[in-house]
């Protein structure tokens, strides 16, 4: 590809001296491919100008770091290359992705559209509470390129309902869900939507209704749900938990179901996950 093409790569030819700057100090800010090569190595040859034109395409997010191994010997060791061609894609000075050999061009660019898509949605999800509206313009133009993307879907439903545009937030939720299944991430944002969306209610007449009628487990129900609506989930998850106990064929379904739902609006490594988690296992087995 010629060096005056519009979509020719940003190539960087880098010695074990200059590596740390070029590859680790630069992979802070933008995706770097490391081409580990020699001259005397035809595989090297045969890639190169394939690489060369694939990072080309990808000009805005990727500069490619040539690694003659003569000349980075101390690099080449630190990245453990056995063999060569070893192609590394690294971001914020860690490997993401790395492949050997000599790679068809069609499976070089989806290997390459990966790594840029991940480095892209990592950036897009750091900017979702500093700055919403410039992660919004990165999942937008992620969609625009690839209408499918279900990832940059879900950050942009994330976005919507933390700015309280719940109903842009539906219908991405129930366009993701069209398709008969929901990821993880796409389940956990429908829970929140979910919880943040409960009507508005009395708790306090909830409460005094739950105990006048201590067998009225669809009043207790109602209770939870307005509770973890309010950003209460301890006592919500405590009360369904209650109800299975003691309705478990009854309304003790749905507070299992319930419980689900505040469970993937938690963070992983949260206590009151452990324990209800623990707790509800127990109650069902």
């Amino acid at each position: 590809m010629s060096a005056n093409s519009p979509n020719a790569a940003t190539v960087i030819e880098t010695t074990d001296a200059a590596f740390e700057q070029d590859v680790v100090v630069r992979s802070q800010n933008q995706l770097v491919v490391v081409d580990f090569w020699a001259a005397w190595c035809q595989p090297c040859r045969m890639l190169a100008p394939t690489l060369e034109k694939v990072c080309g395409e990808f000009r805005d997010y990727v500069v490619l770091v040539k690694a003659n191994t003569d000349d980075n010997q101390r690099a080449a060791a630190e990245f453990q290359v056995s063999g060569i061609p070893a192609v590394f894609a690294v971001w914020k000075g860690r490997v993401v992705d790395f492949f050997s050999g000599v790679m068809p061009e069609a499976s070089l660019r989806e290997w390459l559209r990966r790594s840029v898509h991940d480095v892209r949605l990592e950036q897009a999800r750091n900017l979702e509470t500093s700055n919403p509206q410039e992660a919004i313009a990165l999942y937008e133009a992620m969609v625009t390129e690839h209408p499918d993307d279900a990832q940059a879907k879900i950050g942009l439903g994330r976005i919507y309902l933390a700015l309280g545009n719940v109903d842009e937030c539906r219908a991405i939720v129930e366009k993701l869900e069209s398709r008969g299944y929901l990821e993880a991430d796409a389940q956990r944002l429908k829970s929140e939507l979910t919880l943040k969306t409960q009507p508005p209610v009395d708790i306090d007449s909830l409460r005094r209704a739950a105990e006048e009628h201590p067998t009225d487990y669809a009043a207790k129900l109602a209770l939870a749900k307005a509770l973890a609506g309010a950003d209460q989930q301890e006592e919500s998850l405590a009360i369904c938990l209650g109800i299975i106990q003691e309705d478990r064929r009854g309304v003790g379904e749905e507070a299992r179901l319930w419980m689900l739902d505040v469970f993937r609006t938690l963070p992983p490594d949260s206590e009151l996950l452990r324990e209800y988690r623990r707790k509800l296992a127990s109650a069902l087995y």
